[in-house]
């Protein structure tokens, strides 16, 4: 709100312009995916003095000699993301598929940027759902970072291994830690093992769960405006201690054909609306499913063709595109109901 109703700091300005933000309509959505990957990139892969300067700074020029640096740091972090994901997404399958009882996956590449294996670490726990470390060769020691799935401690798994490390510490869902290279070999059996005593037969944590919180009718949501989205926005922000509210939605049709979007092709994008509700006529809601082009697809393009209603799990956000700003349904999981 500060930054709506006050002049920001000329370093801020420039950032968020750069970043193509317009500050007037900002909220705490732009501000973590917008703002803060390019404040946090210089730490991740240098020096977070340069971001610091920038936020402080007054003069016009420097400050947007600063922001570009950063926009162009935050690039290089992207590229650096992509390309270790994709390594380490690829090695965690054969990782996995190696030995029946690996519950858990540890990897090392000397290779990978110390400043991005927790980021993809957590990727991978999205994807294989286990508990991951990634890590990579610092100076001559193996260093990295740990991310887990809800209900397997991950500290305490590492604290099993604590004669292995050179130090380690974090919680139950994230730590850091530092190793001998010759020490990895048993560090990662030992690991396994003391994820498979914490799994203790509970195989169903390593399958995707979603929480929901209510039932609800897209008749409901409406626009901007509305009241629903006035209520919902009030408990913001959100984050790990605070998750957005996830939402399922019953008895939907889609009021468009669905298609693909990215450079790739693996995002889904298709507007649904309440069947036999009050916008069966309209035009529904905008609805993104990041990463979902593969799994749900086909699935829509059935319902599409035959009429099939569905039913999907979503949170809801604020989208801008081309100068306008609207209610967008992020997809969560998605499948199809008898007619």
């Amino acid at each position: 709100d500060r930054l709506r109703r006050k002049k920001p700091r000329t370093g801020v300005r420039t950032l968020a312009e750069t970043a193509g933000l317009d500050l007037p309509d900002v909220n705490v959505g732009r501000l973590v995916f917008g703002i803060a990957p390019r404040i946090n990139a210089a730490g991740r892969l240098g020096s977070a003095e340069r971001a610091v300067a920038l936020l402080l700074a007054e003069d016009e020029g420097r400050a947007r000699e600063w922001a570009e640096e950063l926009e162009q740091t935050n690039r290089e972090r992207q590229s650096i993301d992509r390309d270790t994901e994709r390594e380490a997404a690829e090695r965690a399958r054969r990782y996995l598929t190696a030995r029946d009882d690996r519950r858990s996956v540890v990897l090392h590449d000397e290779n990978w940027h110390p400043g991005v294996v927790g980021i993809v670490a957590s990727s991978l726990v999205d994807e294989f759902h286990r508990p991951t470390i990634l890590l990579t060769t610092v100076n001559g020691t193996v260093k990295g970072s740990a991310r887990s799935i809800t209900g397997i401690n991950i500290y305490d798994a590492i604290s099993t291994c604590e004669d292995l490390l050179t130090e380690f510490g974090g919680h139950d869902h994230a730590a850091g830690l530092s190793l001998p290279e010759e020490n990895l070999p048993a560090f990662k059996e030992r690991f396994n093992e003391a994820v498979n005593e914490a799994l203790d037969g509970r195989m169903e944590l390593m399958r995707p769960a979603v929480k929901v919180d209510a039932p609800l009718n897209l008749d409901e949501v409406g626009g901007m405006e509305d009241r629903f989205w006035a209520v919902l926005r009030q408990f913001a922000p959100f984050g790990p201690a605070n998750h957005k509210p996830v939402f399922v939605g019953r008895g939907l049709e889609l009021a468009d054909r669905p298609r693909t979007v990215g450079s790739d092709d693996k995002h889904l994008k298709f507007r649904a609306r309440q069947r036999n509700g009050r916008t069966a006529n309209g035009k529904g809601l905008d609805v993104i499913g990041f990463g979902k082009a593969e799994e749900h697809l086909s699935k829509l393009q059935e319902s599409h063709r035959d009429g099939t209603p569905f039913e999907m799990l979503f949170s809801i956000e604020e989208n801008t595109y081309r100068g306008r700003t609207n209610l967008q349904l992020k997809l969560r999981d998605l499948r199809l109901q008898e007619a």
